[in-house]
């Protein structure tokens, strides 16, 4: 059966994997891991925002590393969201998609 996984980034990386030696995990793998046999990932969409640097100015180059490595898997699209500042003070986000490896014209 075919499969399609959608995985909040930012929040897998701070709730579970920070401070952890799988800091570096493979979504595919790990999906592929939590589903029953029968399935095979189609996509996997990685959600996430961009981090600071505020606390960590080295985070940003870390981040960009990973997302590099994670668009290397065929199966996965990278969905990131940016943050605007608006005149009136609030924010609104708007999504970057970078194309998964070899994608071009997929739907």
């Amino acid at each position: 059966m075919r499969t399609r996984v959608y995985v909040d980034g930012f929040n897998l990386y701070y709730g579970a994997l920070k401070g952890t030696p799988f800091r570096w995990l493979d979504p595919v793998k790990l999906t592929a891991l939590l589903l029953p046999g029968e399935c095979t990932i189609d996509r996997l969409s990685y959600f996430t925002a961009r981090v600071s640097g505020k606390l960590d100015p080295r985070a940003p180059a870390r981040q960009q590393l990973y997302l590099k490595a994670l668009a290397t898997l065929p199966e996965v699209d990278i969905q990131r969201l940016i943050e605007l500042e608006v005149p009136d003070g609030e924010q609104v986000e708007f999504k970057e998609t970078l194309p998964a490896r070899g994608s071009e014209g997929d739907p």
